[in-house]
């Protein structure tokens, strides 16, 4: 399902390289909230694509339209996959970033012990998300090689 290339490209953008930047800024002004606001667009966003295209895959195994319902059915799984590894995996991150949501970076430092706490938090984060971005290229890639005949 080719849903999930753009929604891994999505993930690893904000691993890879928004989270990352504003990690880096030597500037601390509006830290937390720049990465309190990372969180949410992807947090919004992206877990809901990636149920949609999990069972997407998994009709497409079921109806028998694909040619390789087999791989079709492994690609659905890995994909759906995400969503116990983000409540069990990130969910101790999840609720700490979502502490940050709306809050100064005075008080949030003040409250973590520092900016390498914060810093800390949005690399696990980032880390975190790129695995689970990677279950979807993964889910994607198998269902690609189904598609295209490679998987036979």
């Amino acid at each position: 399902m080719q849903l999930s290339f753009p929604t891994t490209g999505a993930a690893y953008g904000l691993s890879f390289y928004a989270i990352p930047a504003v990690i880096r800024t030597r500037s601390q002004a509006n830290k937390a909230a720049q990465l309190a606001a990372l969180w949410h667009f992807g947090h919004k966003s992206l877990p809901l694509t990636y149920i949609i295209t999990g069972l997407i895959h998994l009709w497409l195994s079921w109806s028998k339209s694909s040619g390789n319902a087999g791989l079709e059915a492994v690609a659905g799984g890995l994909t759906l996959a995400i969503v116990p590894f983000s409540i069990i995996i990130m969910g101790g991150v999840d609720d700490r970033m979502l502490k940050i949501k709306g809050k100064d970076d005075e008080s949030v430092v003040r409250e973590l012990g520092g900016t390498h706490v914060l810093d800390g938090i949005a690399w696990k984060w980032a880390q975190l998300n790129a695995v689970r971005a990677s279950m979807a290229l993964i889910g994607a890639v198998i269902s690609f090689s189904g598609m295209s005949g490679l998987g036979r």
